[in-house]
């Protein structure tokens, strides 16, 4: 299995941690902690197409995201994605 590498992580406060990671390919993937236990892990979930680079139209530049501005963009979808991902996986398969 191929290493990863963490690009930015995010802790809620209910002590979900959130880690998105990547491994060199086109997506990228989140791995999901509550507390010291692996509760989900998926290689490929963040689409390339959304997450990871912001895009200039200007230009066919694409910087790509500190592990500051993964952390902050994790912040801000944390809830979705564990509801999703978490809290409804009892109910579908994810």
């Amino acid at each position: 299995m191929k290493q990863l590498e963490s690009l930015g992580s995010f802790t809620s406060l209910d002590g979900y941690t959130l880690v998105a990671v990547s491994d060199q390919f086109l997506d990228f993937g989140l791995v999901i902690f509550y507390g010291d236990e692996e509760v989900y892990f998926n290689p490929s979930c963040l689409s390339g197409d959304v997450y990871g680079y912001d895009y200039f139209s200007d230009s066919e530049e694409c910087v790509p995201w500190s592990p500051d501005r993964w952390g902050l963009v994790l912040e801000e979808d944390h809830r979705p994605l564990l509801e999703k991902l978490i809290f409804s996986s009892e109910d579908q398969n994810c």
